[in-house]
């Protein structure tokens, strides 16, 4: 379905598509070519001011779109533009745009590239995306005008991003306004994203953050509605080609009023959690911030510089795990929380005022910032730091080694205190051959303390 050879698409009016659907179930539509109208033409006087499609509809339901082809590029504004659709399928297609303007329930996108247009959509129920590419910086921007919600499970598996510009990059972009939608807004039920690539082959010199989830930074609205927070989310073997930037997590600077939907909490002897973050073999940006307390330069944030009310238990107390992941930064301020770090490199942890617990297992501790000022980690916590077979390497200060600088940690001196739990904590050789070239022999009370040390020894 396109234009006849010499003619143009030249309609100022909106359209619905070649194909248009509205009320309907059980629809298939397959083995089609369909080219998308044309919108935003270079001179704007020609520009067609509202969306034009070139497939519609509203209220389907039980509908599956399978090798459908409808490519363009700027000019054409998508493929199409839908409202109040359930159980919406998407197999083996090539589409310049997937957009469902309100009320999606039940997504399924499987085997298909979608083009400059993007995924644009709001809803529930699950949102499942396999093996499946898109070209832009934003592989699913929820629709800010009904609320950025999806109320369900979000699952992207095998999916690759192919960021097409120098600015910054969400894999999903959240952008509700503070306003009173006049039903419940948030991120999801739980949210995974495993197997994935941001390939910058056409944008290989951008140097912008690239986000694995971008979110509004407040918690409630004006009107004191509570966003829903997702119970689970986990990101996995995500690798990025084309640069060598990684990518970082999300930031959370307001967890003190969501609605998790679930009771957790935090009593002086425990955290129950509500929420689980599982960050695992993820190629992480390498950061180098500016100071210890640089919180712009972290993968990972949760809460802030005050300590604020928790509005009751079902505001977000989450459990936090890292596992196999290099250069991790990341920073609990004034929180309730708990973390688990195993075999990580730990660039940058700070937990002021930390109301939960920090574990480190495997892990090796090697900072590297612009400039040292104070004790480096901030890891007191009121449920306690435990460290297990971990290695306290040189802090690099500008890319240069500092032995010395081990002192600064904030929580071990050589030959002095050493603090928290500690089984068989070791320092690495760049630390322990400084000391043998200066002179300095490590104490037996002091590498004592690292093999076994508890706090309740001090």
């Amino acid at each position: 379905m396109g234009l006849e050879e010499g003619r143009t698409d030249d309609s100022l009016e909106p359209r619905h598509g070649f194909y248009s659907f509205s009320r309907v179930y059980d629809v298939t539509l397959e083995n089609i070519r369909a080219m998308p109208w044309e919108k935003d033409r270079p001179d704007r006087e020609r520009a067609v001011l509202h969306g034009t499609y070139g497939i519609g509809g509203s209220r389907m339901l039980n509908c599956t779109f399978r090798n459908l082809t409808a490519e363009a590029g700027w000019v054409s504004w998508g493929v199409f533009g839908t409202n109040l659709n359930k159980n919406f399928r998407f197999e083996n297609c090539r589409l310049n745009r997937i957009d469902v303007h309100f009320h999606c329930w039940n997504l399924s996108i499987k085997d298909c590239s979608i083009g400059f247009k993007g995924i644009s959509v709001t809803g529930g129920g699950d949102l499942l995306i396999e093996n499946t590419t898109r070209d832009g910086n934003s592989f699913i921007s929820f629709r800010s005008d009904y609320g950025s919600k999806w109320d369900g499970r979000i699952r992207l598996r095998g999916c690759t991003l192919r960021p097409t510009g120098a600015g910054r990059v969400s894999v999903l972009t959240y952008a509700m306004r503070d306003f009173d939608y006049k039903y419940p807004i948030g991120f999801a039920q739980s949210v995974s994203i495993e197997d994935m690539v941001i390939d910058y082959a056409a944008a290989p010199t951008s140097e912008a953050e690239c986000w694995l989830m971008s979110i509004v930074p407040f918690s409630k609205t004006e009107t004191d509605a509570r966003l829903f927070f997702p119970a689970q989310i986990d990101f996995r073997n995500i690798r990025v080609a084309g640069r060598e930037q990684g990518v970082r997590l999300i930031r959370i600077p307001s967890p003190h009023h969501y609605d998790l939907r679930r009771a957790g909490g935090y009593d002086g002897n425990r955290l129950t959690a509500n929420c689980t973050i599982s960050v695992e073999n993820v190629q992480l940006e390498r950061l180098n911030p500016a100071s210890p307390a640089d919180k712009g330069s972290v993968h990972l944030l949760v809460g802030g510089d005050e300590a604020a009310d928790y509005a009751d238990q079902a505001a977000l107390y989450p459990r936090i795990r890292f596992t196999d992941c290099e250069g991790v930064g990341v920073y609990l301020g004034n929180c309730a929380a708990s973390a688990f770090f195993n075999r990580c490199t730990l660039n940058t942890v700070n937990a002021p005022g930390l109301q939960g617990e920090l574990v480190f297992t495997d892990c090796r501790f090697q900072p590297g910032l612009q400039a040292v000022e104070g004790d480096i980690y901030t890891l007191d916590s009121a449920l306690g730091t435990r460290f297990t077979n971990c290695t306290v390497h040189a802090p690099l200060v500008n890319g240069e080694a500092r032995p010395e600088l081990v002192d600064s940690t904030g929580f071990l001196r050589v030959n002095g205190p050493v603090r928290h739990s500690h089984i068989n904590t070791a320092l690495g050789n760049e630390v322990v051959e400084h000391y043998r070239n200066a002179g300095i022999v490590l104490s037996p009370d002091f590498i004592a303390k690292l093999k076994l040390h508890h706090p309740l020894d001090e």
